[in-house]
């Protein structure tokens, strides 16, 4: 019997994981290397969701996975808070960053309590910070593929869900007034979040073309 390895990238939102998922993982051949391979960062929990269900979806993990090998991301706990409002808009929120403690369960921001839990757990974890994601990117890639026991692909370096500026925010705020979603129930045209105006706007036209432009400067 072949023996299949279990890898879990299970989070956290925030911390590169969409960057990681589409510019690394779809680029390694887990079949071939006989490893189960899940990435989701909504694994460890909802954040949107007041409810802590950190611990009870941790504990199923161990009772059905027990010999996987745990990926998760973290990043400062202000920054991670700043980030997530950042969504919080792009998904087309309409409250102010002072009142977005009354929207989370703040606990989920302290990362320190789960990952504790996750190291008594499972045997294996390997931990990577978002900002050494950012800085040291080929680093850290090849860390994290040297964890899951394959070789570091070939990948192109592409920016996934770009922030918004410290503008941009309280325009996109404004404009998700007009439009219904789980985010906004009380708007009048329904819009799903990925179709709204500002995103398509900032992040699918204006900031990639500034990224482009900022990496050919950089290069000549």
């Amino acid at each position: 019997m072949i023996e299949v390895n279990i890898v879990l990238h299970i989070g956290a939102q925030r911390t590169g994981s969409t960057f990681l998922q589409k510019c690394v993982f779809r680029n390694i051949d887990f079949y071939k290397n006989n490893i189960f391979f899940i990435s989701n960062e909504n694994i460890w929990t909802n954040i949107w969701d007041i409810y802590d269900d950190r611990w009870g979806r941790l504990e199923i993990l161990k009772n059905c996975m027990p010999k996987a090998k745990i990926i998760f991301g973290r990043r400062k706990k202000e920054m991670f808070k700043k980030s997530l409002y950042g969504k919080y808009i792009t998904m087309g929120g309409t409250r102010h960053y002072r009142d977005f403690n009354t929207m989370i369960n703040t606990k989920k921001l302290d990362f320190d309590a789960y990952i504790s839990q996750l190291k008594e757990g499972f045997d294996e974890v390997f931990i990577y910070r978002h900002e050494d994601l950012i800085e040291q990117r080929k680093r850290v890639v090849q860390d994290i593929c040297k964890f899951i026991g394959v070789t570091e692909p070939d990948y192109h370096i592409k920016t996934y869900n770009a922030g918004y500026g410290k503008y941009m925010l309280p325009i996109a705020r404004n404009i998700n007034k007009l439009f219904k979603n789980d985010f906004n129930p009380q708007g009048h045209i329904p819009c799903h979040y990925l179709l709204l105006p500002h995103r398509v706007l900032y992040q699918e036209i204006i900031m990639p073309h500034i990224k482009i432009k900022r990496r050919r400067m950089t290069q000549t």
